[in-house]
């Protein structure tokens, strides 16, 4: 069940991405909105009919083994939807479905998957086509040895992750705590997967906006909402309950929806009109001098331009000319002050592919514990002014 589950989630990822691909957005944080909506609500909705074919499973098997409610009536002879769906048989079995579509066949197993079958396999995959094939050029071997981009579509698994945690509510309280516990122990694992894999297996990456940040905190009213209506749903015809009502039928069912939506309803106006006023007022523009802020970022206005990077080359004739920005290759930058290029650099050292499993494990572990220490392990050395004897190293003018 739980690799079924695993194979679902990641024929819907496959094909939410596919979709948000080929509307066409211009911006790339439109798509990964898009995705996001597309992928959380395919998956809740996956779910919900899910739950529904399992009600209706578990309803005929207990009828069948002749199954009674807490009062001693027969489940087959209970005719209300909302008296089969409060009976304790067909809530645990309801339980039951939820906690094994959540763990770990949702929160755990396919982040334990996805370094493999995304980064590691990937990897070694190119690795032989690009060693057995001479004829590749150096251009497309560096295009498939090229990790995977940077994306944002961790957003909707963790979403996701949560709406299923938030529908245990509705459910018998013995599922309450291994859900949550199953839910922290998952995420701790995906927090340190993503640390890793963010650190040492993705191209550098900006995102200009906060837009999918955004809309991920909006998506946050959906399991909050199903709080809210799991609280009507169980303080329903409770003994001893001062709140005292105690409604069966479409009233119980509209009040569990109208708790749903004013929910959302609320959490909206929040973000909407209440979060902006807490928010950081706008820094001061800094005075700092655009030469000191260029020779520090290799992609500026000039060098992400590629026809700037052209005219300047073949039309102005700059010597050197202006260097094209590719991420991994700033080295190759060269510093010209009088057309605004600023940086440059030095070759970086080389990573070594050759150790065994065990040493890449190991340097993986050390990798974490030096990332999670201040300024991440490493002490960095501050070069020493150079004197008169020491020669000065000048950049190539070949382009």
């Amino acid at each position: 069940f739980s690799m079924i589950v695993v194979i679902g989630n990641a024929m819907m990822y496959f094909v939410c991405g596919e979709v948000a691909d080929r509307i066409g957005f211009q911006y790339l944080d439109d798509r990964e909105v898009c995705y996001m909506l597309l992928y959380s609500f395919a998956c809740i909705c996956n779910v919900v009919l899910d739950m529904v074919v399992t009600f209706y499973m578990a309803y005929w098997m207990m009828v069948g083994v002749g199954m009674a409610t807490y009062h001693g009536v027969p489940l087959g002879e209970v005719t209300s939807f909302q008296g089969r769906f409060e009976a304790y048989a067909m809530q645990r079995s309801l339980g039951q479905n939820l906690w094994a579509y959540s763990f770990p066949s949702t929160f755990l197993v396919p982040f334990i998957i996805e370094p493999i079958a995304t980064i590691y396999l990937p990897y070694k995959l190119m690795s032989f086509v690009v060693r057995s094939n001479k004829n590749i050029s150096k251009h497309d071997a560096e295009g498939l040895m090229m990790p995977a981009m940077m994306d944002l579509s961790r957003y909707a698994d963790i979403l996701l992750n949560v709406m299923l945690a938030a529908l245990v509510f509705f459910f018998p309280g013995g599922f309450t705590h291994r859900m949550f516990l199953a839910l922290a122990m998952s995420h701790v694992v995906i927090y340190l997967v993503d640390h890793y894999k963010v650190l040492r297996c993705i191209p550098s990456c900006y995102f200009s906006s906060d837009c999918v940040d955004w809309w991920a905190i909006w998506m946050l009213s959906i399991p909050t909402a199903f709080i809210a209506g799991a609280i009507v749903f169980k303080a329903n015809c409770q003994e001893g309950d001062k709140i005292g009502f105690c409604i069966r039928g479409l009233p119980l069912l509209a009040c569990v929806i109208g708790a749903f939506v004013l929910s959302i309803v609320v959490h909206t106006l929040v973000l909407v009109h209440v979060v902006p006023i807490f928010a950081k007022k706008q820094t001061p523009e800094s005075t700092t001098p655009y030469d000191k802020i260029a020779a520090e970022f290799p992609c500026s206005w000039f060098a992400s331009n590629p026809v700037h990077c052209l005219r300047s080359k073949h039309i102005y004739n700059h010597d050197p000319p202006c260097d094209f920005y590719i991420a991994g290759k700033e080295h190759t930058m060269r510093r010209n002050p009088d057309i605004g290029c600023y940086f440059e650099d030095t070759v970086a050292e080389g990573e070594d592919y050759t150790s065994s499993p065990v040493q890449h494990l190991k340097s993986f572990g050390d990798t974490l514990r030096k990332s999670f220490t201040k300024g991440g392990g490493d002490e960095l050395e501050t070069p020493s002014p150079k004197g008169k004897g020491d020669e000065v190293e000048k950049p190539s003018e070949q382009p």
